[in-house]
């Protein structure tokens, strides 16, 4: 794409949507656990971060 094709906030807009700042993952728990103090019961959503 090229910055003529399109105005410059729908240029940043798709890039940062194709490789954003902040990358989240949800996974669901398969068992019951405790980690770091923390409970998780089978099917529970958890948000994973990537750092």
């Amino acid at each position: 794409m090229r910055p003529s094709d399109a105005p410059l906030e729908t240029l940043v807009e798709e890039t940062l949507r194709f490789d954003p700042p902040l990358h989240m993952f949800t996974r669901y728990a398969y068992e019951d656990l405790e980690l770091f103090g923390h409970r998780f019961k089978r099917g529970d959503e958890v948000g994973l971060l990537l750092a």
